[in-house]
C-alpha cells in the first residue's frame, strides 16, 4: 500500500541509512610510530592532498542520506530547464550538521596555473609545496613554529572538500567576497583551531583555500593577494 511520508519521517530514515554506511566503512590502521613536529609539518601538503582525493569518496557517503532526495529532485529540475544549466555555478555547497561539503561541477582541465598569495604575514616565508592532479598545497611558516596553508585546484566533477572541525569545535560560517568571487569564511568559535576560507573563480574554474590559525582580517588580506604567477612544476 503506497502513502506519504511526512518529513520528520524522511529526515529519520536519512539519519538512519548515513549511520549505516559510515558504520560500514573501514577504518584505516593508525601508525605506531610518532613523527617528530618538523617531519609532519613538512608532509602536510602531501597528506593535504591526498585526503581531498580521500574526500571524493567519503564525502559522498556522509552526505548523501540527509541529501538524496532534494538533489534528485534538484537535477530532475536542471535537465528540464536549459536556461538553469546555463546559469549554475560549477559548485555546489552543501551542510549537514557541522560538515560542510563543496562537490563541484564541470570538465577537469590540464595545466594548473601558478598562483600564489603575493602578501604575507610579517616572518612567514613558504618552506613546502606540493603539486599533483591539477592541485597545489602550499604551506607558510616562521621562525616560532606558526604556520599556514594555501591550496589551490581546479574544479572538476567527482571532486569534493570538505571542512570538519574537530571533535567538540564549531564554526562561525560567513559568507564573503573576494575580489569579486564568492566565498565562505569558517571561524573557529574557541579561537584555538584553524580557521578556514574557500572561495571560487568561475571564469577560471579554481577553487581557492586558506587555512590556518589567523586573524578574520588576516585570513581576508592573504585571499585578497592572490595573483597568478609562472606555473608551478609538477611533481
Amino acid at each position: 500500500m503506497n502513502r506519504d511520508f511526512s518529513a520528520k519521517e524522511l529526515k529519520e530514515a536519512a539519519a538512519l541509512v548515513e549511520e549505516s554506511l559510515l558504520a560500514g566503512l573501514m577504518q584505516a590502521d593508525q601508525p605506531q610510530h610518532s613523527f617528530s613536529p618538523a617531519f609532519a609539518l613538512k608532509m602536510e601538503p602531501v597528506l593535504r592532498l591526498g585526503r581531498k582525493r580521500e574526500q571524493n569518496h567519503r564525502a559522498k557517503w556522509t552526505v548523501a542520506a540527509a541529501f538524496a532526495l532534494v538533489m534528485i529532485c534538484a537535477f530532475s529540475w536542471l535537465a528540464s530547464n536549459a536556461q538553469a544549466r546555463e546559469a549554475i555555478q560549477r559548485w555546489i555547497r552543501e551542510t549537514w550538521r557541522n560538515h560542510i561539503v563543496y562537490r563541484f561541477l564541470g570538465e577537469e582541465t590540464a595545466g594548473l596555473p601558478n598562483y600564489r598569495p603575493t602578501w604575507l604575514p610579517e616572518g612567514y616565508v613558504e618552506s613546502a609545496a606540493i603539486c599533483r592532479d591539477n592541485r597545489i598545497s602550499v604551506t607558510y611558516q616562521k621562525g616560532d613554529g606558526s604556520y599556514f596553508f594555501f591550496d589551490a585546484g581546479y574544479m572538476h566533477e567527482g571532486m569534493a572538500i570538505d571542512v570538519i572541525p574537530n571533535a567538540g569545535e564549531e564554526y562561525l560560517q560567513e559568507k564573503v567576497s573576494i575580489v569579486g568571487s564568492t566565498g565562505w569564511l569558517y571561524l573557529s568559535r574557541s579561537g584555538t583551531e584553524q580557521n578556514v576560507l574557500i572561495w571560487t573563480d568561475d571564469e577560471t574554474g579554481m577553487y581557492f583555500e586558506v587555512s590556518g590559525i589567523l586573524d578574520r582580517s588576516v585570513i581576508l588580506h592573504i585571499a585578497e593577494s592572490v595573483s597568478l604567477g609562472k606555473s608551478p612544476k609538477m611533481n
